[in-house]
């Protein structure tokens, strides 16, 4: 699932992009001081789906879990 979302940010050329994963994001940081990147402070998954948020300009669009729905918002 998480898998299908990847191959599809990473299907087309997509310059001056950032991409940002975790298989199980946390908001807070680990014992070593390692934390999540702010970039996915409250993100969450949706339905418990590995989840693909697509921002720009501080603005996010609909968090989406299917890579159709995902591949629109790359192009959009």
């Amino acid at each position: 699932a998480s898998a299908e979302l990847v191959h599809e940010v990473f299907r087309n050329y997509l310059p001056n992009r950032v991409f940002v994963g975790a298989e199980t994001p946390s908001l807070s940081p680990s014992p070593e001081g390692e934390g999540t990147s702010p970039l996915l402070e409250g993100r969450t998954r949706i339905n418990g789906r590995p989840t693909a948020y697509v921002c720009e300009n501080y603005v996010c669009q609909l968090p989406v879990n299917d890579p159709a729905a995902l591949a629109k918002q790359l192009v959009g």
